[in-house]
């Protein structure tokens, strides 16, 4: 293989018309030429453009402004025509002929006139270099280690229907890095590197495919100015982005780093089978229409976000880290796993559907820590069959939350890890067929587990909670659950400082509660006139709020913390069941009947004080008192 520095051997004339092939490697660029025709080298550009070279020669050049500055390049000699201009790719020369740049698979954006200094507008000579590659797909376009300056908009890839086969590589995300220069203005264009059709698709017949970015940065050097802003109104006022890709099969960003961007840095958009892989977002708000810092847009499917670390804020502007948004067209089977998001003024993960619905998503693996919300449900839209589990959030408001919405069917939240949060750990609404599994949440100020506008067929199992309620306002409870059906199975819930340990659950297996004393009394482990069915388990609070025909089997109550006056109140209730409970040390009766009680059956019990009866209940003589 014959190397740059080995040009200028073959170059001065030398005969080599024996050799049948010449493989030739210029700054990256790979081609086979005929050994005959390469006669000349040049030190640049300008050089070449001033020779006296002929027709069918193919000549090289050792740099493009400058010698060796990284612009060298192979060109073919060709008679020029009328619809020739003279640009990076095809250079006009003295003697009216052409220079015309051979593509080997590669191109190097400083073989169109980039310089990479970081000062230097290089807009111009980044849209040549991907301009050539669009017309000759297959191909790469290569940065060179350096800052690639936008003075003016982005750069905005157009392939024709069905068009791709584009990769884009740098030499890492902090080495390679495109910059949008303090003075940039917006002019219509405010995405560094987008990639789209050249209208929109019929079908996915015509989506484009296999564009990928790689080992590439961005970073904007003026990004308070540039930032996403609710007086700018929708994206492309001022704010500036990362990359960009729409209808596209098996889209790549791999290994990139966007840095201080004023909204999305890492967008798909209708992407299909795409990956986003390895990448770093640091400072970028994502505010912009609900966006995230990486964000999964309309049409997406089978998108996966795996390992990439998404820190911080512009000026401490409200984003997310990644969000999932189905605005105008359903998301579907996205997979958002092992990713990092820190510090952020916002919420780690968002998932929203507006104007359609979200199917078949799983977040699993992921650290969310200093974040204002974890992991969030937003819009009114259809969200079913999701899965969030074995997370780690910590430091936030609100760990899993959901608010205002409706349709939130089939989720399943299991064996996540919720420490620290200033507000509630999960709170969710507009339940339908979920599972909450395997759940550890610690040092909760308000509420561990809300769950509101529930439906059947919500199922809270094997979780441990340990503190909350501990900014002492004494919630309702800090498991509590409103309008629907709760079951509760194998619950331990220690350090509980609030009034009320489960509210309103409708059934309760196996739970431990352990209650702290605080301001008041009346400390009730199970309250809420839902709650129809309680069994086993051991309570260090009262039983309160039974439901008429509702149940108590099994349990152990012995107290601490001042319960009141009794351990178990059938409070105007009618035909409910207390059987087999042992009740110790109950401040002063075991089972209290009042008000309009009656048809109650008390049997089987162990108690170590008087049971108070006002009402028509059926005791039986097998209960054991004192």
């Amino acid at each position: 293989m014959i190397k740059t520095q080995q040009l200028s051997k073959v170059a001065l004339g030398q005969d080599v018309s024996a050799q049948t092939n010449l493989v030739i490697e210029e700054q990256g660029v790979l081609g086979r030429l005929p050994a005959s025709v390469l006669r000349e080298g040049y030190a640049t550009v300008a050089a070449l453009k001033a020779a006296a070279v002929s027709e069918g020669q193919t000549v090289t050049t050792r740099g493009y402004g400058a010698e060796n500055d990284g612009g060298g390049a192979v060109y073919i000699i060709r008679a020029a025509g009328a619809e020739d201009t003279d640009g990076a790719a095809t250079l006009l020369l003295e003697n009216g002929l052409c220079a015309e740049l051979m593509c080997g698979g590669t191109v190097n954006v400083k073989q169109f006139g980039a310089v990479g200094d970081g000062k230097q507008n290089d807009g111009p000579a980044l849209r040549a270099a991907f301009a050539y590659a669009v017309a000759h797909t297959p191909c790469e376009v290569f940065f060179p280690r350096g800052e690639y300056g936008l003075l003016s908009g982005g750069i905005q890839v157009t392939l024709p229907l069905g068009g791709g086969g584009l990769t884009v590589r740098g030499e890492g995300g902090e080495a390679s890095v495109i910059k949008y220069l303090p003075e940039w203005r917006n002019d219509g264009t405010w995405v560094a590197l987008r990639f789209l059709p050249e209208r929109t698709p019929a079908d996915e017949g015509e989506y484009l495919h296999d564009i990928v970015v790689r080992d590439l940065g961005v970073v904007d050097s003026d990004p308070e100015a540039h930032a996403w802003s609710e007086a700018n109104g929708d994206a492309g006022t001022e704010e500036t982005h990362g990359f960009d890709i729409t209808y596209c099969h098996r889209a790549k960003y791999l290994h990139c780093k966007i840095s201080s961007v004023g909204d999305e840095a890492l967008d798909m958009t209708d992407c299909i089978d795409s990956v986003i892989e390895g990448c770093h977002v640091i400072g970028s708000p994502g505010a912009g229409n609900a966006g995230g810092a990486i964000s999964i847009g309309d049409g997406c499917r089978g998108v996966s976000v795996s390992n990439n670390t998404v820190n911080g804020s512009i000026a401490d502007k409200e984003n997310f880290g990644i969000a999932i948004e189905a605005l105008l067209r359903p998301v579907s089977n996205v997979s958002i796993f092992g990713n990092i998001i820190t510090d952020i003024a916002g919420n780690g993960i968002n998932i929203s559907a507006v104007g359609n619905s979200v199917f078949g998503v799983s977040v699993i693996g992921n650290t969310i820590d200093g974040c204002t919300k974890g992991i969030v449900f937003a819009s009114t839209g259809e969200k079913e069959q999701i899965v969030v589990g074995s997370n780690s959030i910590s430091n936030v408001s609100f760990g899993i939350w959901s608010t205002g919405i409706t349709g939130l069917r089939g989720l399943n939240v299991n064996n996540n890890c919720i420490d620290t949060c200033a507000l509630d750990g999960i709170f969710l609404t507009g339940l339908m067929d979920a599972q909450l599994n395997g759940n550890v949440l610690r040092n909760i100020q308000r509420q561990a587990i809300l769950i509101s506008e529930v439906g059947d067929g919500v199922q809270l199992n094997n979780t441990l909670i340990d503190g909350a309620g501990l900014d002492g306002s004494n919630p309702m409870g800090v498991v509590q659950s409103f309008e629907g059906v709760l079951h509760i199975n194998n619950m331990k819930i220690l350090n509980c400082r609030a009034l009320k340990a489960i509210y309103n659950a409708t059934s309760i297996v196996d739970a431990q509660i352990s209650m702290t004393e605080a301001a008041g009394n009346g400390r009730f482990a199970i309250d809420g006139g839902n709650t129809r069915y309680v069994r086993g388990g051991k309570l260090n609070g009262a039983i309160a709020g039974l439901a008429d025909n509702g149940s108590i089997e099994g349990v152990t109550i012995e107290t601490t913390v001042d319960i009141g006056t009794q351990a178990i109140t059938l409070n105007n209730r009618s035909g409910c069941v207390v059987t087999g409970c042992h009740i110790i040390t109950p401040q002063r009766y075991s089972i209290r009947e009042m008000g309009t009680s009656n048809k109650n059956i008390i049997t089987g019990n162990r108690c170590s004080m008087v049971m108070e009866l006002i009402g028509s209940a059926t005791v039986n003589q097998n209960n054991i008192i004192g």
